[in-house]
């Protein structure tokens, strides 16, 4: 009887150990699956962001502005106002896209293949003040934030 139970103590071990042992290759494997699905997005989303930011209106846009030239400056924002709208239309997993300047100025607002001139204040959002300290060639990649005119992430 006694043997009876070591060799059952051995087997449920044993058994026990192989369980534990796939469990945790398989979630080794998914978490490695995941990431890499989420650097695949990051690095997808940063493509498309520095699309938008190689823009010739976006560069005109702070041209003008630089030599204080207002006429041309809203020109050039209307100009990259349209472009963004058509980024919009092609990309509909962003529902919203702005632009801002440094100084919390709102440049454009994108919402709903829409444009708006109404601005959220981002000066005191961590996303838009981590983004101010970034060194070049750098990325920052906020966490979840509701969206103010969805009340959705």
């Amino acid at each position: 009887m006694v043997a009876v139970a070591a060799v059952s103590v051995s087997l449920y071990l044993q058994s026990s150990h192989a369980i534990k042992s796939e469990v945790d290759r398989r979630l080794r494997h998914t978490a490695t699956h995941i990431k890499n699905m989420v650097g695949a997005e990051i690095e997808r989303v940063k493509g498309d962001m520095l699309t938008l930011l190689v823009n010739k209106s976006m560069e005109e846009y702070f041209m003008y502005l630089n030599i204080k030239e207002m006429d041309y400056v809203e020109d050039a924002r209307a100009t990259l106002e349209e472009n963004v709208l058509k980024i919009a239309a092609a990309k509909p997993q962003y529902p919203t896209l702005r632009i801002f300047r440094i100084d919390g100025k709102g440049i454009v607002n994108i919402t709903d293949n829409r444009a708006t001139h109404k601005y959220p204040d981002p000066t005191k959002t961590d996303w838009f003040n981590s983004a101010l300290n970034l060194t070049d060639g750098s990325s920052y990649v906020s966490g979840i934030h509701a969206c103010p005119e969805h009340n959705l992430p």
